[in-house]
């Protein structure tokens, strides 16, 4: 689904986009295209004024659908239909929050130079700050760090090189296309009913396709019933580490080597330092 700055514009895309889902038949509920549009960076909170407009609208588009296409069964959205569960999201902001923080840094980082002679430099300053900030390192927007410092020019528009959009506002859009990652690897680690769960991440983002169709989902490890970190392997082929590729993959070791007890222990960041890192952030890009 696209952005755009408008509201208008912002709901005539989620209606087109669902008015063509529906018309394929694949049962889906778009929650979380529907919570990026109705979410404010400022406060971080979901305005319940626009999401519940943006439901409305999204009723009727489904309605509208359904009929032009002859369904016997009057649709199954009413007006109380929640696509998004508030309560149910707001536990996933601290995350959405580690990903904007996380690009931010890359910006900053980037913004130092994107030469070769820079690239295994610049991804050993981003590991030991992810490490030192957060203590444990996220995997897909570390796969955007690494596709960004080793020359793919397609991939550096995730945060606003080269493109017409502010800093920020690239940021924000692709710490949401990280979330949405994020989250579809989550519902491929687990069965719903009994059955095995295919998603599939639709993008006209060529930054986001270019980075993300390099890494891959290769399980994850159940460390308490709430925590599952996943295991996601990055790709490192990119022009800028060739001939590198012993000492990037040294710099990889040796964090994921400091960082183990602290993922086995399971140490936790305040809001506040969160918080305090992002406001940082942005007044550095």
């Amino acid at each position: 689904m696209g952005r755009t700055s408008s509201v208008s514009d912002s709901s005539a895309q989620a209606l087109r986009f669902v008015q063509q889902v529906a018309e394929s038949g694949v049962d889906v509920v778009p929650g979380f295209g529907l919570a990026e549009l109705a979410f404010q960076r400022v406060g971080w909170k979901l305005e319940r004024d626009r999401l519940e407009s943006l439901e409305r609208a999204i009723s009727s588009a489904l309605d509208s659908a359904l009929v032009r296409n002859d369904q016997p069964e009057p649709s199954v959205v009413s007006d109380e239909t929640d696509f998004v569960n508030v309560s149910m999201f707001e536990p996933l902001v601290p995350l959405l929050q580690v990903f904007y923080a996380s690009l931010l840094k890359v910006s900053c980082l980037a913004a130092t130079g994107l030469d070769r002679a820079r690239a295994v430099r610049n991804v050993e300053a981003y590991l030991d700050w992810a490490a030192d900030e957060f203590g444990c390192i996220a995997a897909l927007p570390l796969q955007a760090a690494v596709a960004i410092f080793g020359g793919d020019s397609h991939a550096r528009k995730l945060i606003g090189a080269g493109s017409a959009k502010s800093t920020q506002q690239a940021v924000w859009s692709g710490a949401w296309d990280v979330f949405y990652l994020h989250q579809l690897y989550n519902l491929a680690l687990i069965e719903i009913e009994g059955l095995p769960q295919h998603p599939i991440f639709v993008t006209q983002d060529r930054a986001c396709y270019e980075i993300f169709t390099k890494s891959r989902l290769q399980g994850a490890i159940r460390l308490e019933l709430e925590r599952l970190p996943q295991i996601v392997s990055i790709s490192s082929d990119y022009p800028h580490y060739r001939g590198r590729e012993d000492d990037l993959a040294a710099i990889f070791k040796d964090t994921a080597l400091s960082r183990i007890d602290g993922l086995v222990a399971g140490t936790r960041m305040t809001q506040a330092h969160l918080d305090g890192a992002i406001v940082e952030l942005e007044g550095a890009v």
